[in-house]
């Protein structure tokens, strides 16, 4: 799917309706508490070129944090396709710290990250961004994360980067000199209680401005054609339940306004 951007034009997300994806589940530490509520610590993570930032919501009563790296190895649909490594622990910080950068990636390969709280002088089992799976109504298993080098869209000021909402299957981009936009992903679909999709966004605060123009697509996949999709996106964070608005083209050639009015509200998600 390509699009051609403007001036202020600053987040695109393409979700291509595919089968639920799910990452491998992550072993938890042995003989740990119960995880705290996935959406009250909202673990997300931040790719940066040969590295990632994980970063969470603060825990009550928490004394500590651990932070849990597994390398995926092959991201899979449905989740027992995917193969990751051992989940190996690559920091620890006090409460207090409530993000971590982790150095020394390899640029285009997958990453789950998870964080684990002590409580109690205990470990609990590992929190992790989710996968969107059932029409948005679970999260189950954990999203790639996928360290690589930013991007610029010609005239706008920011680093662009690719994130994986609420999937496993990392996605592309490229952005040529005229500003065309050319993204490929995968995941459930944007709408209901969570999202999947792919992801090119750069911060910003304030009022903004978004225009863009379909160049083509999307196009037809093997498993689906009439609901690809993508389009400009303004989201609150990276969490697959977040607030946003979003207008969007798809393979059928259906133009939508679609919002999420607050956090995981299945009614506010409207087409």
């Amino acid at each position: 799917m390509q699009w051609l951007s403007k001036r202020e034009v600053f987040r695109l997300a393409l979700g291509f309706v595919a089968p639920a994806a799910f990452a491998a589940a992550l072993a938890g530490p042995a003989s740990a508490q119960s995880a705290p509520d996935p959406s009250y610590m909202q673990v997300q993570y931040l790719p940066r070129d040969g590295a990632a930032i994980v970063f969470w919501n603060r825990v009550d009563n928490a004394t500590g944090y651990n932070i849990y790296m597994q390398t995926v190895t092959k991201p899979g649909s449905p989740s027992d396709k995917t193969t990751a490594s051992t989940p190996v622990k690559v920091g620890s910080v006090p409460d207090g710290t409530y993000s971590f950068l982790v150095p020394n990636l390899t640029n285009g390969t997958p990453y789950h990250f998870t964080v684990t709280e002590m409580l109690n002088g205990k470990e609990t089992e590992p929190v992790g961004p989710r996968v969107a799976v059932n029409n948005g109504d679970e999260m189950g298993g954990f999203v790639a994360a996928v360290p690589q080098k930013p991007v610029q869209v010609p005239g706008i000021t920011g680093d662009f980067y690719g994130y994986n909402i609420g999937t496993d299957l990392p996605g592309s981009h490229t952005v040529d000199a005229s500003g065309k936009i050319t993204m490929q992903g995968s995941g459930w679909d944007i709408q209901a209680q969570a999202d999947g999709e792919y992801f090119l966004a750069t911060p910003v605060k304030g009022d903004i401005t978004v225009t863009a123009r379909l160049a083509s697509g999307p196009t037809a996949t093997a498993n689906e054609s009439s609901w690809n999709l993508g389009g400009p996106q303004v989201r609150a964070s990276l969490d697959a339940g977040a607030v946003l608005a979003m207008t969007q083209g798809a393979a059928n050639g259906t133009a939508q306004f679609k919002y999420r009015s607050f956090y995981n509200d299945p009614k506010s998600a409207i087409e």
